[in-house]
């Protein structure tokens, strides 16, 4: 039969300690190596999502323009129409 040893309370502290504090190294270590991947697939996604929300608000910019110019040549149109007497029928 294997023979015990009795330990103080105090022993058994700083072994448990000293264990504890192996095993959350170990575990943190082995915590960043398993998450590196994910932390790269995720700034992956961001910047795919940063690629897209410019793409989005270029074109809000476009439209934006493109709608004043159309503004302006429908106003254009019905001034040219008025001083010609010409009436415009709707399409």
């Amino acid at each position: 039969m294997p023979e015990f040893k009795l330990v103080t309370r105090d022993q058994l502290d700083v072994t448990l300690a000293s264990f504890f504090g192996k095993f959350q190294h170990y575990f943190d270590n082995r915590l960043k190596e398993e998450i590196k991947p994910l932390n790269k697939k995720i700034d992956d996604v961001l910047d795919i999502l940063s690629g897209l929300v410019k793409r989005m608000d270029d074109d809000d910019v476009e439209r934006s323009a493109m709608t004043a110019q159309l503004n302006r040549h429908e106003g254009w149109i019905n001034e040219l129409a008025s001083n010609t007497g010409t009436q415009l029928s709707p399409p």
